[in-house]
């Protein structure tokens, strides 16, 4: 992947994950402050997708040359924001239960709290054995990684496995997580099929560039008419404006990418400082909301909560982006110890049992596209 369509994909995760921030502090705490927010963090999680199967695509060609590699990044990855940030919303919703009962009105014992959190780390949370779905606590934009992590298993066990247990694992990984994980599917398997057309095709630099304006009138459009047919204000309540939304915002993002990758425009003057952001994007997106909402009802609870709608806004903002940042430096920023540590059990389970773990052994087939 060429250094300027990175920065573009770094910029548009950053830029995403952002705006599912402000969405959820306009729509739950400090609300109208900023007009026509209050859909863009369904959208955005529509732009994840996209950018997940995109990555994987790059990631497996490049630089996950086995399936043992495979599994240690994508675990480092993962458990490296999804641990901390599961106990720092246990943290945060076991005081806000104990000290701001106004605005944490529900209350599960703190076993039943673990639980959730102990499923949630096997990313179950959406499995037919659990028909209604659960979250980790107060931490909502949880639910996406039930969609996403089971996509990696889905593909890792057709790029990688051979033979008969090419076929078995991913019936089985579908037993497991169940049926409702494969709505979004599609638009994951649309970013993993955009980035190996990339192969296959070639524009010149001004069609490019008119594709990446026409993704930008697409955008307008979609969001003209959901307007027009009054989807977003019911989107919160409407489970089924979220695919649409999803698909939409997707489909747009898409047609970015592709523009942008052709049109030789340079990025080279911010790409360090879109790097550095986008290096806390993971944890922007898994603890803004816990955090914030602990914020929101400290602040309540003070002179602040008094405040001028648009104060208290900043005030969330600033707060939550800036401790995001601060607890980047010891989450995905130190994926590398979390990965070291990974390789370390899959060398010890593998001495358990006198051999090395198959894992290890397994090579990629033959390219799906």
């Amino acid at each position: 992947m060429d250094k300027e369509t990175s920065t573009y994909l770094d910029g548009a995760r950053f830029v995403a994950a952002f705006a599912v921030m402000l969405c959820h502090v306009d729509d739950y705490m400090v609300k109208g402050v900023i007009p026509f927010v209050d859909h863009l963090g369904i959208e955005s999680v529509g732009v994840f997708f996209v950018l997940s199967g995109f990555v994987i695509g790059y990631a497996t060609e490049f630089r996950e040359k086995d399936l043992r590699t495979y599994v240690v990044n994508r675990a480092a990855r993962l458990y490296s924001v999804v641990i901390p940030c599961l106990v720092a919303t246990l943290i945060l919703d076991t005081v806000g239960h104990h000290y701001l009962h106004s605005i944490y009105y529900s209350h599960e014992s703190f076993l039943r709290e673990v639980s959730h959190m102990a499923v949630s780390c096997l990313f179950l949370g959406y499995s037919w054995l659990l028909p209604h779905g659960i979250l980790p606590g107060n931490d909502g934009p949880f639910w996406s990684l039930y969609f996403e992590v089971p996509y990696y298993v889905l593909f890792g066990t057709v790029w990688y496995l051979r033979g008969l247990r090419r076929f078995v694992m991913p019936v089985l990984a579908f037993l497991v997580f169940g049926p409702y994980m494969l709505i979004f599917f599609p638009l994951w398997l649309l970013g993993l099929g955009l980035y190996h057309l990339f192969h296959h095709i070639a524009l010149k630099p001004a069609p490019a560039r008119f594709l990446l304006a026409l993704s930008v009138l697409l955008w307008i459009v979609f969001e003209s008419l959901l307007k027009y047919f009054d989807v977003c204000p019911n989107v919160t309540a409407d489970i089924k404006a979220g695919p649409l939304l999803l698909y939409g915002a997707g489909i747009c993002f898409m047609v970015s990418v592709t523009g942008f990758h052709f049109s030789k425009i340079s990025l080279a003057g911010i790409a360090r400082p879109v790097r550095w952001l986008a290096g806390a994007t993971f944890t922007l997106y898994l603890l803004h909301f816990p955090l914030a909402w602990f914020l929101n009802g400290a602040m309540a609870r003070s002179p602040a909560g008094n405040w001028p709608a648009v104060l208290r806004w900043a005030i969330l903002i600033a707060v939550t982006f800036g401790l995001v940042l601060a607890l980047a430096q010891v989450t995905e920023r130190r994926k590398h110890v979390w990965r070291r540590g990974i390789e370390q059990i899959f060398t010890a389970t593998g001495r358990m049992f006198g051999s090395r773990t198959k894992l290890e052994t397994i090579e990629p087939n033959q390219p799906l596209f």
